[in-house]
């Protein structure tokens, strides 16, 4: 399971917000705006005035530390665009955090750990939906349960209170 995924699952939840999606990466996509100079990015979304670019990076690509800058600069300086550097492992959000500290970038950098991601993608939604309805069934099945018991323990409570009542009245007419 690669980067790859990480950038469809980010592409699939922005499509659905209603944001127009760029990628070099995801074929499915155009690679970038007709406005766009410069390197197209990994991941553009755009919905009004709000763009935000993410920056995808390995180990590898991390290693080639001056075609970053110059990619990174590209959307900080150029663009004027808020965006994000998507990580998926330890080394390389140390690395990444390293070369955005020491070259005095804005930009948030995200460990995102693209086998949780593909989890929730695949069938986390509907499992949500399905276990929402099961514990709906166990709470109204718990509850139901709760106002049986109650109601019996009641009624016996009332009943033996009643009995008690009877046979103090047939103590006191006894005497």
């Amino acid at each position: 399971m690669g980067i790859e995924n990480l950038i469809v699952f980010l592409a699939d939840r922005y499509s659905r917000r209603g944001y127009r999606v760029y990628s070099s990466i995801i074929p499915d996509y155009q690679n970038k705006p007709d406005d766009w100079e410069g390197q197209a990015p990994d991941l553009l979304v755009i919905k009004g005035k709000e763009k935000k670019v993410f920056a995808v990076e390995t180990v590898d690509t991390l290693e080639d530390e001056a075609k970053i800058i110059l990619k990174w600069d590209n959307y900080n300086a150029n663009h004027k665009i808020e965006f994000e550097v998507l990580v998926n492992d330890e080394e390389a959000y140390n690395i990444a955090k390293r070369i955005k500290n020491e070259n005095k970038f804005k930009n948030k950098v995200t460990l995102m750990v693209s086998q949780n991601v593909h989890k929730r993608r695949s069938a986390f939604a509907h499992q949500t939906q399905q276990g929402r309805k099961q514990n709906i069934k166990r709470y109204v099945t718990i509850a139901t349960v709760i106002i049986v018991v109650g109601m019996a323990l009641g009624f016996f409570f009332k009943t033996s209170q009643n009995e008690i009542i009877d046979k103090r009245d047939i103590i006191q007419q006894t005497k």
